[in-house]
């Protein structure tokens, strides 16, 4: 956990951490620079403060497990691959409400982030960010209705699908489309 004190993340000051699975990153911080949390092949999840506004080169590169992530409206900088090879990604949330162009920040050549990842844009932004380089290059753009859409709310990661109420407090567990043998894990909590 970054405290609300910190107001950036230095390059490269996690990079190679293989063992962090969680990061939450305090509303004080503003920069996320290159290469921050490159290489945390089990980082897989990531919460970041509403006052980030920009996402350095390969700040999240190879994050290979990291299956969803919300960018904040407070971005006003995703760089060439902040997201490069985060092959687990199934779900970007972009709260940002007028979206900026961006490069390829979630490039993966043996995965097509482009192709199989939802985007959840906010409510009346579609037509922005189908038309806005690099946005426009995702296939699956929903928009969410005031942070409580069905898209937002509901998740699939590793063949469960997570379901959590309005309020946040009570998160319902179902299958997803894989049929299960032996013994699954559920997290005690999900973001």
């Amino acid at each position: 956990t970054i405290p609300n004190n910190v107001t950036t993340i230095g390059s490269a000051a996690f990079m190679f951490c293989s063992s962090l699975t969680s990061v939450t990153i305090g509303n004080s911080a503003t920069n996320i620079e290159d290469c921050a949390f490159q290489e945390c092949f089990n980082l897989a999840s990531v919460k970041m403060g509403n006052n980030v506004t920009k996402i350095g080169d390969r700040a999240f590169h190879k994050c290979h497990k990291l299956t969803s992530i919300t960018i904040p409206n407070s971005v006003t900088s995703i760089e060439n691959c902040a997201f490069a090879y985060c092959n687990g990604l199934t779900s970007i949330i972009s709260e940002i409400e007028n979206p900026l162009a961006i490069s390829n920040p979630f490039y993966a050549d043996d995965k097509d982030i482009y192709a199989t990842a939802t985007l959840t844009v906010p409510a009346g932004t579609k037509a922005k960010y189908q038309s806005t380089d690099g946005w426009k290059n995702f296939k699956n753009i929903v928009e969410a209705s005031g942070g409580s859409s069905e898209e937002v709310r509901k998740f699939e990661s590793g063949g469960i699908t997570y379901n959590v109420n309005d309020n946040g407090t009570t998160v319902t567990v179902t299958a997803g489309n894989t049929k299960y043998k032996g013994s699954i894990s559920i997290p005690s909590s999900v973001s």
